[in-house]
């Protein structure tokens, strides 16, 4: 079910910025998540096995801590495989090295456990590294079509201008505008072949020509013009918002 901008600017008012997120995935309406941040705390596990690296963990560990609207559960590989995704809502993985968050999964199937989770109807959140984790390509899950553009690949740090669509509004409330978000070397992308049983769009574009500061290549900041920085979508029963730089970093990306 999609969220409207009414239910949205409802969150920032009654449940806060974590709440927003989680909603948007869980896809609940306006009605019912004022339920939920009352009686029934949305279930949300973050990945903080190896692979999870630098400040990104740090923030979703701090963010669904201090929300009164989330459960957390924090997960490495062999809670993931022990069944530990059970009875969450969504699942978290945050930024990092995502071929060592993948391998790191691999090694005791909860790759797989992770997969079948979202397919049946859980909820998903990748910020960059998890983003990479989902893209269609080896040492990935492979749950969304999109894949690493052809000679591209991100490094570095920058404040980097994101130009949202019409589609972000459709999928999550998000109104059509350019946010300031931080990037720290997540995928440069591009639309590849189908993935069975998954519907994704690119809800937002980088828009290059608005840089607020610099801390990368300009020749590699150049090449990501008009690639997809965020994409939303469904595999299977499972919601997905996956974006390639860090909301979380920023208060008023939040």
């Amino acid at each position: 079910m999609k969220i409207s901008a009414v239910v949205c600017r409802s969150f920032v008012r009654g449940v806060g910025a974590v709440g927003i997120a989680v909603a948007l995935v869980a896809g609940c309406t306006s009605s019912e998540c004022v339920r939920v941040a009352k009686e029934n705390p949305l279930k949300v596990g973050v990945y903080v096995g190896a692979g999870a690296q630098s400040n990104g963990v740090c923030y979703w560990q701090k963010l669904t801590t201090l929300s009164p609207d989330v459960e957390p559960r924090f997960l490495d590989e062999k809670l993931i495989a022990a069944g530990g995704l059970d009875g969450l809502d969504l699942v978290v993985m945050p930024g990092g090295s995502s071929y060592l968050e993948f391998e790191t999964l691999q090694t005791t199937g909860a790759d797989q456990k992770l997969k079948d989770f979202i397919r049946n109807g859980g909820g998903y959140i990748g910020t960059c590294a998890g983003n990479c984790m989902i893209l269609n390509g080896k040492k990935r899950l492979a749950i969304s079509p999109y894949v690493y553009k052809a000679n591209s690949r991100g490094h570095g740090t920058a404040l980097l201008a994101m130009k949202f669509n019409e589609k972000a509004k459709e999928h999550c409330g998000i109104g059509p505008k350019t946010r300031f978000v931080r990037y720290s070397g997540g995928p440069i992308m591009e639309e590849g072949a189908p993935v069975e049983g998954a519907q994704f769009d690119t809800i937002a574009v980088y828009d290059c020509d608005l840089v607020c500061e610099y801390g990368t290549n300009k020749n590699v900041i150049a090449s990501m013009k008009g690639a997809p920085a965020a994409v939303c979508g469904t595999y299977g029963k499972g919601r997905v918002f996956a974006i390639a730089t860090h909301p979380e970093y920023r208060a008023d990306t939040l």
